[in-house]
């Protein structure tokens, strides 16, 4: 891939600590991708699953763009992958364990949502 436009590639890499203006880091970016994820999951949601409320699809839209969760995907994906990275986080026992702990609670934490959500709706 090449970068159209080199200066966002610069002010997307710019942490704000190394600059005083808005204008150079990352924030303007990271505010605009944010939005972008946010409608792109909320529209994910909507489209598969037609008998979720919109309090609960707020709610899933809110954790599934959260830093810990995309964090988790990526290192769920990276360790079953064959890339380097993959082999250098399974090899590392430290890291492999830590990696099935993220794994296990967010397991744990869907499941015990759709049972939240089972439960509020025999309720109702």
């Amino acid at each position: 891939y090449k970068f159209k436009n080199l200066e966002l590639v610069k002010q997307a890499i710019t942490h704000p600590s190394y600059t005083y203006s808005y204008e150079c880091n990352y924030e303007r970016l990271e505010f605009l991708g944010d939005s972008v994820l946010g409608m792109l999951v909320s529209h994910y949601l909507y489209e598969n699953f037609p008998s979720m409320s919109e309090g609960d699809m707020s709610e899933e839209r809110s954790r599934r763009v959260q830093n810990d969760f995309f964090g988790r995907c990526l290192l769920i994906k990276l360790w079953q992958s064959g890339l380097a990275l993959g082999y250098i986080i399974r090899s590392n026992s430290t890291l492999n364990q830590l990696l099935v702990e993220f794994e296990l609670d967010w397991r744990k934490d869907a499941i015990l949502k759709r049972e939240q959500v089972t439960q509020v709706k025999q309720k109702q």
